[in-house]
């Protein structure tokens, strides 16, 4: 697997979480995934 392919699915549980209301966790995925993207 890729880190962009982990990156997808940490954006996709980052929107879940925000639908959520689990605003810090939704952010924390967010930028993880970035931080993969750039990797």
């Amino acid at each position: 697997m890729e880190n962009r392919e982990i990156a997808k699915i940490f954006y996709e549980i980052s929107e879940i979480l925000r639908f959520q209301g689990e605003d810090f966790k939704s952010r924390a995925y967010f930028m993880a995934a970035r931080k993969l993207e750039k990797i």
